[in-house]
């Protein structure tokens, strides 16, 4: 799925944040175990990648299995006005800069809203935030 599909998509949630003051276009993925980091946006937030104690497998949609032995920690993306810690593995992404997973997704508490393709997640003072797309409400006001 590219970003084009994904804003068509009902059952997706993306959005565009600042990770270390650079534009992302992020796909927040419940199905992923893992987050991840385009290789091409990897090298322009010009950090350093640290090699992975155990190799991680990722199993793709055609059934094919890529092994990722490096991490992209200590990179931050903003939303809202809060910065949220991000710990990435560098893979090849169609369409997006990020992918967050399970593991970002869990680590924050987050809710995804399915009928209004929201996400909230629980800022580090323990206040909800919720950020997405919230659809018209014209159709209960008839």
């Amino acid at each position: 799925m590219d970003a084009k599909e994904a804003v068509l998509d009902d059952n997706v949630i993306t959005g565009t944040f600042l990770v270390n003051d650079i534009f992302a276009r992020v796909l927040f993925d419940s199905g992923a175990d893992k987050s991840f980091v385009d290789h091409k946006f990897c090298k322009l937030l010009n950090m350093p990648v640290k090699t992975l104690n155990v190799n991680y497998e990722v199993e793709l949609a055609d059934g094919t299995i890529e092994t990722v032995s490096t991490v992209l920690d200590g990179c931050v993306i903003s939303i809202k006005n809060h910065s949220f810690p991000l710990s990435l593995l560098p893979f090849k992404l169609a369409g997006f800069d990020i992918v967050l997973g399970m593991d970002w997704l869990s680590h924050n508490q987050a809710q995804i809203v399915c009928n209004r393709k929201q996400v909230v997640i629980k800022t580090p003072s323990g206040d909800s935030l919720p950020f997405g797309e919230i659809p018209s409400m014209d159709c209960l006001s008839k």
